[in-house]
């Protein structure tokens, strides 16, 4: 045969190699997409599994040392006014769990976070310990207020940067609460006052300018008050 009469053949032959090729290529292409999304996916719930474990510990570690600052004197005015023996017995497994568990919980963290989040959650860390140094120099409460205060709001700023880092830009006003006379409750849902089921005594509530003081106090000295303590000595 001559290349004439070939040529529609070869061209036939060679459009159908091609469409075989090309339908490859997207199909590989598409593989790939679902690969990659998949693993997007699964580093994500490793991240928050990693994150959460993070924050939860962070806060019972905070918790811990706060119990402990609440057993030292207030202020050099009241030297007295403290439980030392507390301090001393449950100081040192603070610290074990600081260099065990806390530990732990940070390198699972900086396996999968970002930069920014890996420093934020050593920031914390490190001061977890340094928040423990008027407890161990047997200080007053006042020195280690501060820490606190210094600590809670670096907390704060490593979980809105989770957040961002989740693909939730929007951060949390948590200055919002102590700014909130009405807080936790919501201003346009109806007062406290309204809530009542006929049980008698129970429905006894107190005043909304009272309930508003006292969530005030509460609010200046959130953990102090979780502690069974006085919130004013």
């Amino acid at each position: 045969m001559d290349l004439p009469t070939l040529l529609p053949s070869i061209v036939a032959v060679a459009s159908a190699l091609l469409g075989i090729w090309l339908g490859h290529m997207l199909k590989t292409r598409e593989d790939v997409q679902r690969l990659q999304a998949e693993d997007e996916r699964r580093w994500m719930a490793e991240r928050k599994v990693a994150y959460s474990a993070f924050l939860q510990e962070a806060h019972a570690m905070a918790r811990e040392i706060e119990w402990l600052a609440l057993n030292l004197p207030y202020d050099p005015s009241k030297p007295g006014d403290g439980d030392l023996n507390v301090v001393a017995e449950d100081l040192p497994t603070y610290y074990g769990r600081w260099d065990e568990k806390t530990q732990e919980v940070l390198t699972n963290l900086q396996l999968v976070s970002g930069a920014r989040v890996g420093e934020l959650a050593q920031r914390v860390v490190d001061a977890l310990l340094e928040v423990a140094t008027p407890v161990e120099t047997r200080g007053y409460f006042t020195e280690y207020y501060p820490l606190m205060l210094a600590l809670d709001d670096l907390i704060q700023v490593l979980h809105n940067a989770m957040r961002e880092e989740l693909g939730m830009p929007d951060p949390i006003d948590w200055e919002g609460r102590r700014a909130d006379d009405h807080w936790p409750w919501l201003e346009d849902r109806p007062p406290i006052s309204t809530f009542r089921q006929g049980h008698g005594q129970h429905d006894a509530v107190a005043s909304s300018d009272a309930q508003r003081s006292r969530g005030n106090q509460l609010r200046q000295a959130p953990r102090r008050a979780q502690s069974g303590q006085s919130v004013s000595r």
